[in-house]
């Protein structure tokens, strides 16, 4: 059954969405995530995949995989983008990066800056 978006979903939804444009760069805890939807853990874990279509968790790293992009686009190192973009862990991130873009940061910052 396809699920229908009311616009509470929306509202808490976007609420999330806000909380990680703010605070990619620290170490987002799944709880407070959680709770800032006014959910359990387990609830807001299947709220957030029935509506979004993905985990939190991929949707994160999804979300700062675009934010190390920008960073590489502006011609920062892997390092600095990794950090940058909340990722605190540098090999991590190329881990992440692969996976969302099929590419190293290293290979995607060469294409783009040809």
């Amino acid at each position: 059954t396809k699920y229908n978006f009311q616009k509470k979903d929306e509202i808490r939804i976007k609420k999330v969405i806000d909380f990680v444009n703010v605070n990619y760069q620290k170490n987002i805890q799944f709880s407070e995530v959680a709770e800032l939807a006014n959910m359990t853990i387990p609830a807001f874990s299947a709220y957030f995949k029935k509506i979004m279509s993905v985990n939190f968790t991929d949707f994160l790293n999804e979300f700062r995989v675009n934010q190390a992009c920008k960073a590489l686009f502006a011609g920062k190192s892997v390092t600095d983008a990794s950090f940058e973009s909340g990722f605190n862990n540098v090999t991590y991130l190329i881990k992440v990066f692969k996976a969302v873009k099929g590419d190293s940061p290293l290979v995607y910052q060469k294409k783009i800056n040809v």
